[in-house]
């Protein structure tokens, strides 16, 4: 919940990781699937600059869901339809959400 010591919490927890401008996420998708959870989120711009998307929907569907979020993503765009397809594969969902408040 985002509650004023949550809202502390990430204030203090966020100056600490590290920001890259290269998002590959194979390794930890496999990591996280090797867990076999019930379900895995994705949050991201879909940029990924590594094989995850190919090396996704290759792999055979196991029992773990995967919902993607696509942040700031255009409509219809590559990225886009990548967290579509990951989804649809894996029997969650694709939201798209932005950093514009909601009126």
């Amino acid at each position: 919940p985002a509650t004023p010591q949550n809202k502390q919490r990430l204030a203090r927890w966020l100056p600490t990781v590290e920001l890259k401008l290269k998002t590959k996420g194979s390794e930890a998708m496999n990591l996280a699937l090797e867990l076999r959870p019930d379900v895995i989120y994705v949050l991201g711009d879909g940029a990924f600059t590594d094989n995850t998307v190919k090396e996704l929907l290759a792999r055979e569907y196991t029992r773990t869901k995967i919902h993607t979020i696509g942040f700031n993503m255009k409509e219809g765009s590559k990225q886009a339809k990548a967290f579509e397809d990951i989804a649809k594969k894996f029997y969650g969902t694709y939201r798209e959400v932005s950093e514009k408040p909601v009126k």
